[in-house]
């Protein structure tokens, strides 16, 4: 699955992205999306809005300079799912040397283990966190030493977990 869907072309996208001048690292993507994105569902896999995402972020960011060494970027964001959307939102805050926090919200539990319906459930469920926190070599190395995740507050609200922050 993963393969096939890595091949679809996206006309729009790549002219958005080069028009602006931003665009992914698409290795560092696609590995992303392998754990957060690749799910069996009867709709056509897509995920290239993490690319729409990242580029338009990152133009954003170059167009809005801090005022100062200490203005932050607060992004609000619904539906969390897996984390796809907010990491590559992460990547763009660190990509473009960015101080910023990533407030994503989601009705499903935040510390709860269970199944995520991806790759990363064959050795049993996980809660986001351990999710969030599974890297392949190559999303490491692109990453450096600052986890993206650092940068993602995820408040859930369900009967079974009371909203938190972390």
């Amino acid at each position: 699955m993963a393969k096939e869907v890595r091949l679809n072309k996206y006309h729009q996208i790549n002219e958005y992205e080069e028009q602006i001048g931003y665009a992914i690292d698409q290795e560092w993507f696609h590995d992303l999306a392998l754990h957060t994105q690749i799910v069996v569902k009867e709709s056509p896999l897509c995920y290239a809005h993490g690319r729409v995402l990242y580029s338009a972020l990152s133009y954003y960011l170059q167009q809005h300079p801090p005022a100062s060494p200490t203005d932050m970027v607060t992004i609000w964001e619904t539906g969390t799912a897996r984390g796809f959307s907010a990491i590559c939102m992460a990547k763009a805050l660190k990509d473009q040397q960015r101080a910023g926090t990533i407030i994503t919200f989601d009705v499903l539990p935040h510390r709860t283990s269970m199944y995520w319906n991806c790759i990363d459930d064959w050795d049993g469920p996980k809660t986001r966190v351990e999710l969030s926190n599974l890297k392949s070599e190559k999303t490491v190395q692109a990453m450096g030493s600052t986890s993206l995740v650092s940068w993602i507050q995820v408040v859930s609200a369900t009967l079974n977990d009371s909203p938190k922050n972390t």
